[in-house]
């Protein structure tokens, strides 16, 4: 089929064959909905991604607890000594799998949102294992002066080091393919420090889909 020849093209044959055995000993998964928030580090997708779970009743799968969980696990103290170890493919394929038996683990699921978006490899895999979803994409922007605020204020740091620790984030971002997600991306919000008027934005979009918030059921 085209996802499997999608999936071969971006994985290599190994990491083909381990991906459609785990997707034929999953389980099956009625339809719902998947949000994923695509963007680049400190564009306010996490915030926005909890906001969503409150105003929706979403389950939210945050990448971040998944990736520490899952280097932790394998004894690394940090998550990127762990990437270094086993490269971007690698990286995005074993989360991506993770969050995917994650939400397959929900019962009686709303809706997940997922508060990161690792590029084409992830997108295959979830599109291979939740054939039944409607998985809903949007980006979410803001200035790279106010990402560099956010990760000084987050990191307790210089401006420098904020600078250099988003340039590490977003070559990682790059190099697995964010970009050309982003530049695909039917929907695009731009967050100017307003997170209720990205709410408003998004309701109109999932109103598309005639997704209502938990107030307007």
């Amino acid at each position: 089929s085209y996802q499997d020849e999608k999936l071969y093209k971006l994985h290599g044959i190994t990491e083909y064959m381990r991906i459609r055995e785990y997707i034929k000993s999953a389980p099956s998964i009625k339809a719902f909905t998947v949000v994923v928030l695509a963007g680049f580090s400190c564009s306010g997708k996490s915030t926005t991604a909890k906001k969503l779970v409150d105003r929706y009743g979403f389950d939210l799968m945050e990448q971040y607890i998944i990736y520490h969980d899952i280097s932790s696990s394998k004894g690394y103290k940090r998550t990127r000594y762990w990437l270094a170890d086993i490269g971007n493919e690698n990286f995005v394929s074993e989360i991506t799998v993770e969050t995917v038996r994650r939400i397959q683990n929900l019962s009686r699921s709303k809706g997940v949102v997922i508060d990161a978006s690792y590029g084409h490899r992830m997108h295959a895999i979830l599109n291979s294992t939740l054939p039944n979803a409607q998985v809903i994409i949007i980006v979410v922007t803001t200035s790279k002066e106010e990402r560099v605020q956010r990760m000084k204020g987050r990191m307790g740091s210089s401006i420098e080091e904020a600078e250099t620790e988003l340039a590490f984030r977003d070559k990682f971002l790059s190099d697995v393919g964010l970009q050309d997600i982003m530049d695909k991306a039917e929907f695009k919000v731009e967050n100017k420090g307003s997170i209720e008027a990205v709410i408003s934005e998004i309701d109109q979009i999932l109103d598309k889909y005639r997704i209502r918030s938990l107030e307007h059921r």
